[in-house]
């Protein structure tokens, strides 16, 4: 196992790996370039709380922009549902790690954080035992979020 290059000054990573279900729920990891070993034991670059992730469950590689992964256990990850011992993964996919569900995440898109907001709503209201309300949308909620605003407006809105 090679380990994860350093980050350099200014570093902006290229994707995430975020957990939306499972007993992993609410990690997230940025991935760097190099290889990154998933599973239980201490010497693992993402510590799994999964009890079905065995201590060298699967490793993810971020090369040149490509990332895959591929399983170390006989138990296999999943993508996008499939038994996989090893797969190139583009945002969207979902790959899964035992009982845990993850999602690989564009950075920059605000996709994958609408989504994981989304799903943390949804989770809460179950919880909560009430219905999610229908015309909540996180997109519209957020959107002034990720937009530029100018110093002036910043501290208005600070000292209003």
């Amino acid at each position: 196992m090679s380990a994860a290059a350093p980050r350099p000054a200014g570093f902006v990573p290229r994707y995430f790996f975020i957990c939306l279900a499972g007993p992993d729920f609410g990690k997230r990891l940025a991935l760097v370039e190099g290889e990154l070993t998933v599973g239980r034991a201490a010497d693992c670059n993402l510590l799994s709380d999964d009890p079905d992730v065995t201590d060298h469950f699967a490793l993810l590689q971020l090369q040149g922009g490509t990332l895959r992964v591929r399983g170390l256990a006989a138990t296999l990850p999943f993508v996008d549902g499939h038994p996989s011992q090893e797969a190139l993964l583009v945002p969207g996919h979902q790959v899964r790690l035992g009982r845990s569900t993850w999602q690989v995440s564009a950075a920059g898109s605000g996709e994958g954080v609408l989504r994981f907001v989304s799903r943390i709503g949804d989770h809460l209201s179950s919880v909560a035992g009430l219905e999610r309300p229908s015309d909540w949308r996180p997109g519209e909620m957020f959107s002034e979020v990720v937009k530029r605003h100018a110093d002036e407006e910043v501290e208005s809105y600070f000292t209003m």
